[in-house]
């Protein structure tokens, strides 16, 4: 878990968009979760504007709301899908239809939420999904004492979530609905990251047992710490190094896969690890070529010093040289810990391939 701390929430506001903007710049077509609530509106002004500068396009993406009311009429202002419509979908390029939510109005409750788990299930789920949080630990409305394997679901709200949103409602905590659909605690921790975004004193405590408590039903968004935020991969004949212990179920061993599929499994790839320092010149040209072939789609790489990395690789502008256990760890961390630097350095070294490795 990656714990970033900002003075503003417009500081938090730019630094969730350049995840956004970062997974858009490789995937246009990703898969975009995305909350309600205060917390995040500060986002959508920042992705709204980016957008409108040219900066970033929705043109490609699907998106799936959290959760939606229950017993709200279609036209009511504060449903979440006139939330979304108002605050994001229609303030970008995203076509009309490509914002999915629970179709709380539905008779059948329970067949609205198998049809909006199935939905999310064919489209891979998401690949980043925006969360705010509860005063009292829940995310989505996953309200404290739920399962934490709990799958989209009719979910009833808390009396402290009633109060906190009365605020929505002209303060009449007696407006805010009762029930909600809501995807569940193992839905959202499908997606491939998670970005929280938690603003105000009131979300001290809640923040606090999900950074440092245990996981628990009491505080549900605690489930987050099981989450793999960074996934690394590692092929070829790579034995795994012990300066990636670390990262424990974050690295993925990459199987066999035919040439003409490694285009797309590098784009979705993290970071390229190629370490092979072996005394064959076959493995190390082998693992050379994995280098290229993750430059050409923006992947940055970290290998080892060996010729074909020495001559290919600049250090810290192209990727990374490491020949020890620290300088593994080091380069690791810096990976994970920015996305704004695995974009840089995977930018970098696309241009020098195009630049110098491609037929003249």
């Amino acid at each position: 878990m990656q714990l970033v701390i900002l003075d503003s929430a417009q500081a938090l506001a730019q630094r969730a968009a350049d995840e956004i903007e970062s997974l858009l710049t490789s995937k246009p077509a990703a898969v975009l979760g995305t909350a309600t609530g205060s917390s995040p509106l500060p986002l959508y002004d920042e992705l709204a504007a980016r957008c409108a500068a040219g900066r970033i396009s929705f043109a490609e993406v699907t998106g799936f709301m959290l959760d939606e009311y229950v017993g709200l009429p279609e036209d009511h202002p504060e449903r979440y899908a006139a939330f979304m419509e108002r605050n994001l979908r229609s303030r970008v390029d995203m076509r009309p239809g490509a914002l999915h939510g629970p179709d709380a109005l539905n008779p059948d409750l329970q067949a609205a939420c198998e049809d909006y788990e199935a939905a999310m299930a064919a489209a891979g789920y998401c690949d980043l999904q925006i969360l705010g949080i509860g005063s009292d630990g829940h995310i989505g409305f996953n309200e404290p004492g739920g399962p934490l394997d709990s799958r989209t679901h009719v979910g009833v709200l808390t009396e402290q979530t009633r109060r906190d949103n009365a605020r929505f409602f002209d303060d009449d905590v007696d407006a805010v609905p009762t029930h909600c659909i809501t995807q569940g605690l193992a839905t959202i921790m499908e997606a491939r990251r998670l970005v929280l975004i938690a603003t105000g004193s009131n979300k001290a405590e809640a923040v606090e047992h999900l950074v440092e408590g245990e996981v628990s039903e009491d505080w549900p968004a605690s489930v987050m710490q099981r989450h793999p935020e960074i996934e690394l991969w590692l092929g070829g004949l790579l034995e795994p190094s012990k300066a990636l212990d670390a990262f424990g179920d974050r690295v993925r061993r990459m199987p066999f896969r035919p040439w003409y599929e490694l285009p797309a499994v590098l784009r979705d790839t993290d970071i390229c690890l190629a370490p092979l320092a072996l005394d064959n010149r076959f493995n190390e040209s082998k693992s050379a070529i994995k280098w290229l072939e993750a430059a050409l789609v923006a992947t940055p790489t970290i290998a080892s010093p060996t010729e074909p990395f020495r001559e290919a690789i600049d250090p810290g502008r192209t990727g990374f040289l490491a020949s020890t256990e620290q300088e593994w760890e080091e380069a690791i961390e810096l990976l994970i810990g920015s996305a704004a630097e695995r974009t840089r350095v995977g930018a970098q070294a696309q241009r020098e391939v195009l630049l110098h490795y491609s037929p003249e």
